[in-house]
Parts: C-alpha cells; sequence; structure tokens
C-alpha cells in the first residue's frame, strides 16, 4: 500500500476502476443548463473544490479549456471528494468549440472577473460583450455557463471574448481577489438560489 498511495498515512483500501468518459454534449446536457468552464486553472485542490461545489449546487456539468490542470488526477480527485466521477467532466475543450456548442443551445456565456476596475478593462478588449454586472444583478434561471480564470491572472483574454456578459463580487477595499474556489462556490450558489434550489435528478 505504501508504494502505490501518495499519502504518509492511507486508509488501506484501493481499488481499480474506470474513469468515466463524457463528451461536450453531455456536459451541456440539463434544463436549464449550470455549466462551469474552467480556463487554465493550475491548481488541483482548487478545480477539484470547483466540481464538488458544482455538483452540490447542481450544476449539469464541467468544461475545462486546455492548459488546465486534470481533474482526473489524485490532488482533484481529492478535493472533489467523487464528484469528478459523477458529474459530467470533459476536458481539454477547444474555446471555439465551446462557444459553438453552447450558441447551439442558447447558453449565455457569463465570465467572472475580480472587482468592477479589472472587469471593465478586460471588457474594452471583448467588443461582442454586454456589459458587467455585479453577480446578484443577472438572471441566473437561464442556461447558463459560468467561465472561471486562472488563479493568478483570471480569465484569459481568449476565453473573454466567448462570454456574453461579466459579472463581479463586491470586495472590500484593498482585497484584490477571491480564491478561484470561494469565487465559484458564490456564484454557483447564487444561481442556486435563483433556481429555488431545485437540483437535477442524476439517479439512474
Amino acid at each position: 500500500m505504501e508504494h502505490i498511495a501518495d499519502t504518509q498515512s492511507p486508509q488501506g483500501i484501493a481499488a481499480i476502476v474506470s474513469r468515466p468518459q463524457f463528451d461536450l454534449t453531455e456536459a451541456l446536457e440539463g434544463s436549464p443548463q449550470l455549466v462551469v468552464i474552467a480556463d487554465r486553472l493550475q491548481d488541483p485542490g482548487n478545480l477539484g473544490s470547483i466540481i464538488r461545489t458544482a455538483e452540490a449546487a447542481g450544476a449539469t456539468g464541467v468544461v475545462t479549456t486546455r492548459d488546465t490542470v486534470d481533474p482526473f488526477n489524485h490532488k482533484s480527485l481529492r478535493a472533489s471528494m467523487g464528484a469528478a466521477l459523477r458529474l459530467p467532466v470533459v476536458t481539454d475543450v477547444r474555446r471555439q468549440e465551446i462557444k459553438r456548442a453552447c450558441g447551439e443551445r442558447k447558453i449565455k456565456l457569463i465570465a467572472s472577473k475580480p472587482g468592477p476596475a479589472r472587469a471593465k478593462r478586460i471588457i474594452e478588449d471583448a467588443a461582442r460583450a454586454e456589459t458587467v454586472f455585479e453577480y446578484t444583478d443577472i438572471d441566473m434561471t437561464i442556461p447558463l455557463a459560468l467561465v472561471l480564470g486562472r488563479e493568478a491572472s483570471g480569465v484569459s483574454g481568449g476565453a473573454a471574448a466567448l462570454a456574453n456578459t461579466f459579472i463581479y463580487i463586491p470586495m472590500a477595499e484593498g482585497v484584490e481577489s477571491l480564491n478561484v474556489a470561494a469565487a465559484a462556490a458564490i456564484l454557483l450558489y447564487e444561481a442556486a438560489r435563483q433556481r429555488r434550489f431545485q437540483f437535477p435528478n442524476r439517479q439512474d
């Protein structure tokens, strides 16, 4: 057990299982859709926590862009507490493919930015975006995809160009940003609140 475990004090239980296989179509199913798009996240613990929260908040799928940490590595899986094996998770998807698939299904792409000032600067570079809102001021009952960016730099320019709308979470002066997993929890549970906590039934 010590040879195969990656922790100092393993539980003493091991199993061989097959990894679930989902495609983008399955990740974008549901009514109404609530999808997380993870763009270039590098910390496996953050991504695993986001997947865990996404499942708890009733998200219908998680999609990662290229250059994002593997959601099925051991640290991500541990942080997800099994959610990555239940929720449709699709990896290494091109941004333009995400845009096309969401457009076909009329899923609105919303990008999160850390604070109104930085969001405004990004939106100036993304001419197709509509405007910037505080996160509680938008309708999250519609089919929705939340784009979350890298811990250090936020949503990339390529991912920002996908979005129709930008949102931000208000913060006290002097605080630049929140941990991306914390921001994801706030946004996902605002969506769940607006949807009156009507969670999808994932039982077979």
